[in-house]
């Protein structure tokens, strides 16, 4: 396919294009499959999130808990009664799957990390060593739930994953799709003149609420749960310019998960976060669609 549009931002030899026939934004060109091979099954942990296990799963496993009672009750809120099997897709260190399986859900990952999948391997957890493709997902067998946090904006093509992630899906199966939200308005007040969240080549897509609903209704999905997260870009526009100092980075992070755990399982909570979908922003996309 030969991909067109708007330039948005130049980086490292790449252009980050609104793309007309992808209806979402994308670096171009995009990496190859050997590239991308490369970079997730043997560099993403070990090189570039070396310190990811440690702090990801156990510093911050109590606001992980807070997250992940928030999905798992939103499945349940929408599946009938028993139905609790769910694979997660680039399920990394398995934090999302241990938690299911406290609440009694059947779990299964899948994640390309060798190093990733031996963590999960040492916590009892069923994770496939592979990516999900064309011909793995014939074998995976199908769930209730897909899920899939932080995966599609690093997938060459999201339009065929999303095709194969649904045969995963038993009849009225839910797929929950978390991703960035990139370009949003917050970020576009607080940007200098760098593009902060363009992180190439980890990140080929950018996607929005319209362009990531877009994607999944077209996929053949009605739209039941629209949420965000906290928008982070709230501390730029405070002052606290945690791009330039990582050490704000962790400060602004600490305080994000004080708020998160504080007001978890509230009506408030509940209605904060839909607004701040309504209104584009929030850092993460969250998004829950039923199979038609």
């Amino acid at each position: 396919m030969k991909h067109n549009g708007t330039i948005l931002h130049n980086k490292d030899g790449y252009d980050v294009i609104d793309c007309n026939e992808c209806g979402f934004k994308h670096i171009n060109p995009i990496p190859s499959n050997e590239e991308l091979d490369k970079l997730y099954a043997n560099d993403f942990y070990s090189k570039d999130k070396p310190t990811y296990f440690k702090n990801n799963a156990e510093e911050d496993k109590d606001w992980w808990k807070t997250i992940n009672d928030n999905y798992y009750d939103l499945f349940e809120e929408h599946l009938p009664e028993g139905s609790k099997s769910v694979i997660d897709i680039g399920c990394g260190p398995g934090t999302f799957l241990s938690h299911g399986t406290k609440r009694d859900w059947y779990t299964v990952g899948i994640e390309p990390a060798l190093d990733a999948v031996n963590y999960c391997t040492e916590q009892n957890l069923e994770v496939y060593h592979s990516f999900l493709d064309e011909h793995t997902h014939k074998i995976l067998g199908t769930y209730d739930v897909v899920n899939m946090r932080k995966v599609l904006e690093h997938i060459p093509n999201p339009i065929e994953f999303i095709q194969n992630a649904k045969s995963l899906l038993k009849p009225n199966g839910l797929i929950c799709v978390t991703v960035p939200n990139d370009y949003n308005p917050l970020q576009m007040m607080a940007v200098e003149d760098e593009q902060w969240w363009v992180s190439i080549p980890h990140h080929i897509n950018y996607f929005s609420f319209d362009s990531i609903q877009k994607l999944l209704e077209n996929a053949g999905f009605k739209i039941i749960v629209k949420e965000a997260d906290f928008p982070l870009e709230f501390f730029l526009l405070m002052g606290d310019n945690y791009v330039k100092d990582s050490k704000l980075g962790k400060q602004c992070h600490l305080k994000r998960t004080k708020f998160e755990e504080t007001i978890y399982n509230t009506e408030l909570r509940k209605g904060l976060y839909k607004s701040f979908a309504e209104n584009n922003i929030g850092r993460d996309i969250i998004m829950i669609g039923q199979l038609r």
